[in-house]
């Protein structure tokens, strides 16, 4: 029987200015990551989702289920040679993770479902290749965003910054550099009528989708775009989760506000 290391895991959702400040007072007294790749100590952390076609692990998720678990393959900074097949476990609210390293053949054959192709899978390849037969396991989304991450060898402490969080809806190939990818904005409803604001500046110009996900049943909103000059540019005014506007001409460079 496998024995895996619970730990916890906090996740807390802050500002911009409150991470500057508290990774300037962490420099002085952690060490960085070994794994740090850009300049700024950061390194690119992209994973690719499964799920079968119910999306039982999405809604396992919304649904606060006490045991659950999902796949996932995860490379760093773009590297073939670094690709990981993961387990990830959730018990109340400790964590553990099951990993192995495939190569970049073995990760082709799952995406495009030749999974009959690959010869003696073992360990989690093998339990992977069970759920994928008999669950229908598909690729579900892929998640991308920038880590800092701070060390301390007492209990082994991991304290990380991700930011740039984007997802690809319609890509499932990790190392695809041309797929169109989705920013992600988390946030919360508390009150009827809640007024929340973001803001938003294209990089190139062109067309640009704006949904809301991750919403309970019965709860809707009046999802508003306005240019730089404060004017209305388009509104739906009874918007579910999975429902969104469509916004074309952004130019690159202006700010809109959401």
């Amino acid at each position: 029987m496998k024995q895996y290391k619970y730990r916890h895991e906090l996740k807390f959702k802050i500002s911009d200015a409150a991470a500057e400040v508290l990774k300037q007072k962490l420099s002085l007294i952690l060490k960085k990551d070994k794994n740090a790749f850009y300049e700024d100590g950061s390194y690119l952390i992209k994973s690719l989702y499964f799920d079968d076609r119910e999306s039982s692990s999405y809604y396992e998720k919304l649904d606060g289920v006490l045991y659950r678990k999902k796949y996932r393959i995860r490379t760093y900074n773009d590297d073939e040679k670094f690709i990981r097949l993961e387990k990830k476990m959730k018990h109340n609210n400790m964590t553990a993770k099951e990993q192995m390293l495939i190569s970049k053949d073995i990760y082709s054959k799952i995406l495009n479902g030749k999974i009959n192709e690959i010869d003696n899978p073992q360990g989690l390849l093998l339990e992977f290749l069970n759920e994928y037969k008999n669950k229908g396991l598909v690729p579900s989304i892929i998640v991308g965003y920038h880590r800092i991450a701070f060390t301390y060898p007492i209990s082994d402490v991991r304290i990380t910054f991700d930011s740039h969080i984007q997802s690809g809806l319609y890509n499932y190939d990790l190392f695809n550099k041309n797929a169109s990818n989705y920013t992600i904005i988390e946030d919360s409803i508390e009150f009827t009528g809640q007024r929340n604001v973001y803001t938003f500046s294209p990089k190139i110009s062109g067309r640009y989708r704006f949904d809301v996900s991750e919403v309970k049943s019965g709860v809707y909103f009046d999802l508003m775009i306005f240019d730089h000059l404060g004017e209305l540019i388009a509104e739906d005014d009874y918007c579910y989760n999975g429902e969104g506007i469509t916004v074309k001409g952004l130019e690159a460079g202006q700010q809109y506000k959401i």
